[in-house]
């Protein structure tokens, strides 16, 4: 059995090696931060389909599914335990719901959702399991045995390995361990029931057998494009993921392998509140209609979307609704320059004195001084200045509607960051072939710094970023068409914006509202707290291991290193980092520093420690 295990992991895992999962920290009370939603809204959100399928087999198989076996702590597992327990989830970053409920009867974890009706290749439906926004956009921390949770804040889950411990338990379940396989199929099979009751058993039975297959094929054909890529590939992890090219591969690889790209610009998940209100968002600030940028990050974790031409072409699972409610809640009915003035629906969380102790007055007062003279350039005054809310940030699209925060984009020559996630939509390598015509349209897009319409065709080598604008846009359409939207439900659905792209070839600078929460820092989760942040690129981490949930309140940031007081590293991500000449492109730290040496990527003079500290103590407040 060991031997036949073993050769298992060699065949299956993309990365080389059995899955290893960090030991999650331990806690004895959870505590929500305050941040405008109520329990109901919150419940509703970790649990609201999208209309995605994201993990490659039915609901049910998915909920009955074991956990794989304890190899001599290859990888974490008990066989007499589901592999959805959250118990187990936690391991790869999940965190755990309250309990079951309406909207999740089978106590998933937050981000997890079944998603009915989804089209199948063979026809007929089938009960989906997808991720929700939550899924990557709520955080976590824990310190002194306290679980701290934010909601719209960065995940930490590490969904690659995720995918290898389900590939794992799957096989196990149906080849590697025969024994295993009658259990599974029976629990399968009664729970397939009560979805569809006026099938025979029998029939479900064989329907599982030519699922199971199903199944087998498409985690060995990504393992094998995985083995493929490696030597390409720039590790996520846990904090990161490649959000871009996991767009790009799931929706232009599924008419055209040849679409499909190495993942090698990892970043932090995004932070969401206040986002609604910018004219651009996307660390690389490339989309700007917030319903184009929800409908294609659930197309790029598996919503369906029917490419065939015809009259259902762009058909999609897609659930508009939802994106719409969630889209709403996060940036409330009005605008914030409404009074009261300030950001509504989902904000921004207060530093939690109760668990970390207050802030220093005195030395945050310092901090706020030299964030006037040193940060107020890019990320603009805080937002409790009336200042931040002025005319002189706050401007029409186009000259008219509502009026949007103008977020400051840095090119990638001043900022010194690492470049790789602001290279992803300008790629010019997109085969479009196949789509017809359908595909031929313009899209709104900033080139040069003038509004202009970029034509897409049904050819070869077309802008990433412009297809994908389109491709999106033709989904959206055929959404509004089939159902009747009208022309003002439509505006109002789109938030009163049009489907702009850019690649300006940079990032940008957003307001720094609850900042504190959102480690580790840099779009690509490089620098592991807000000190090395203030500190030149020679003295940051050269090895960081992302994963590890405990807080350091005094530096703000995840403890991340030994020196930190990390007290292990089995299954964490072991990312190395440096400075661009040292370190591969994904992995740069270098960029926003604060040096007295000239060159790219210097943004202000060098800070004493002192300084340091207190601008430190000054971010903690905002």
């Amino acid at each position: 059995m060991t031997k036949k295990i073993l050769v298992l992991c060699a065949i299956i895992l993309t990365l080389g090696a059995c899955v290893k999962t960090p030991d999650p920290l331990e806690y004895k009370s959870v505590k929500w931060l305050d941040q405008g939603w109520s329990e109901a809204e919150r419940e509703w959100f970790h649990h609201a389909s999208q209309g995605t399928a994201t993990v490659p087999m039915p609901y049910e198989y998915f909920v009955e599914l074991m956990q794989p076996i304890n190899l001599k702590d290859l990888y974490k597992g008990d066989i007499n335990k589901k592999f959805s327990d959250p118990d187990y989830l936690k391991y790869f970053g999940f965190i755990p719901s309250e309990g079951p409920s309406v909207s999740n009867p089978d106590n998933l974890p937050i981000g997890l959702v079944k998603t009915a009706d989804i089209p199948s290749a063979a026809g007929g439906t089938f009960n989906g399991i997808g991720f929700t926004c939550a899924a990557c956009h709520t955080g976590q921390m824990t310190y002194k045995e306290t679980n701290i949770r934010i909601d719209g804040g960065p995940a930490i889950t590490n969904l690659d390995l995720f995918g290898e411990a389900l590939g794992i338990a799957f096989f196990e379940s149906t080849k590697a361990v025969p024994t295993r396989y009658a259990r599974y199929k029976k629990a399968v099979v009664k729970r397939l029931k009560i979805s569809y009751p006026s099938k025979s058993e029998n029939v479900l039975k064989a329907e599982f057998d030519a699922t199971a297959k199903g199944i087998k094929h498409i985690l060995e054909a990504q393992v094998k494009l995985g083995l493929m890529m490696k030597s390409k590939t720039v590790a996520a992890g846990f904090t990161r993921l490649d959000a871009l090219h996991g767009i790009r591969n799931r929706v232009f690889g599924s008419f055209n392998s040849k679409n499909i790209a190495p993942s090698n610009a990892p970043v932090s998940y995004p932070y969401l509140w206040s986002t609604s209100w910018f004219n651009w968002v996307q660390y690389d600030a490339s989309i700007m209609q917030p319903m184009i940028r929800n409908a294609g990050e659930a197309m790029g974790v598996g919503a369906w979307v029917q490419m065939r031409e015809g009259p259902d072409q762009f058909d999609s699972s897609v659930n508009f609704e939802n994106l719409y409610r969630m889209e709403t809640m996060l940036g409330g009915q009005e605008s914030p320059l409404q009074n009261p003035v300030g950001f509504k629906g989902l904000t921004a969380p207060k530093w939690p004195t109760d668990i970390f102790g207050t802030t220093d007055a005195q030395l945050a007062a310092k901090g706020a001084v030299l964030y006037n003279q040193l940060c107020v350039e890019c990320h603009r005054p805080p937002v409790s200045d009336p200042a931040f809310w002025s005319d002189n940030y706050w401007k029409q699209i186009k000259g008219e509607g509502e009026k949007y925060y103008q977020v400051k984009i840095k090119s990638i020559g001043a900022i010194g960051t690492d470049p790789a996630q602001s290279k992803v939509l300008a790629a010019k390598n997109v085969n479009l072939q196949g789509l017809g015509p359908k595909m031929n349209g313009g899209v709104c897009g900033v080139v040069d710094g003038k509004w202009t319409t970029v034509q897409v065709k049904d050819t070869t080598s077309q802008y990433f970023g412009y297809s994908l604008g389109l491709i999106v846009q033709r989904v959206l359409e055929q959404y509004y068409k089939k159902n009747n939207i009208d022309l003002a439900t439509q505006e109002k659905m789109n938030g009163g914006r049009p489907n702009c792209i850019e690649a300006p070839g940079g990032y940008k600078a957003r307001p720094l509202n609850g900042v504190w929460a959102t480690a580790p820092f840099l779009h690509n989760s490089s620098v592991p707290n807000l000190y090395e942040m203030l500190s030149p690129v020679s003295e940051r981490s050269g090895t960081i291991y992302l994963g590890y949930q405990g807080f350091d309140p005094k530096k703000v940031g995840f403890i991340s290193t030994r020196d930190d007081g990390l007290p292990h590293t089995t299954g964490l991500t072991k990312v190395v980092v440096a400075k661009k000449d040292k370190a591969v492109e994904g992995n740069w730290n270098s960029g926003h520093e604060f040096s007295d040496a000239p060159g790219s990527g210097v943004i202000g003079p060098s800070l004493t420690e002192d300084q340091r500290w207190q601008l430190v103590e000054y971010l903690k407040t905002l």
